[in-house]
């Protein structure tokens, strides 16, 4: 069938037995309308397909990040739970050696008491021999003049004919 149109539009055959419209070249036969859609929707389809698969390795990429976050994650706090354990030790020998500077410190601290006795001590001896010494040299002063005094006025001629 041939059909004509009024403004300078061609004639065309079409040998499916479809009519062609005069103006706009569209075919007008409903299996190539549906044939059409069809590959549209074929198109749509592999455009959907096209998405699932990168959806698809989006996924494995994902499940691949987690478990390597999973892994860090673990290593990290198995770290975490050896450091911890660490400073645990390290602690308890920080807290011994607390003790025995505390017990170092009594220690020079009763030294140093011993040392202040000693020292009140020393200091009472040298005082007291001082003393000593002045009374000595009292006596021995007193006793010179003594002597002269008794040696000066004839009484020990005296005293000693008694």
């Amino acid at each position: 069938m041939a059909a004509a149109g009024s403004k300078g539009a061609c004639t065309q055959v079409n040998t499916s037995g479809g009519e062609f419209s005069s103006n706009k070249g569209e075919v007008t036969d409903p299996t190539s309308i549906i044939l059409s859609k069809l590959e549209a929707l074929l198109l749509d389809l592999k455009s959907v397909k096209d998405k699932l698969n990168k959806l698809e390795n989006d996924n494995e990429n994902t499940s691949k990040n987690v478990a390597s976050f999973d892994k860090n994650i673990k290593e990290v706090l198995l770290h975490l739970k050896h450091n911890v354990s660490k400073n645990h030790e390290d602690i308890t020998k920080l807290k011994i050696e607390n003790t025995k500077l505390k017990q170092e410190v009594q220690d020079l601290k009763s030294q140093v008491a011993n040392l202040k006795q000693t020292h009140q001590s020393n200091s009472l001896r040298i005082t007291n021999n001082k003393i000593i010494i002045i009374i000595e040299r009292f006596i021995v002063i007193r006793n010179i003049h003594f002597h002269k005094y008794f040696c000066s006025n004839n009484l020990y001629s005296l005293v000693l004919r008694l």
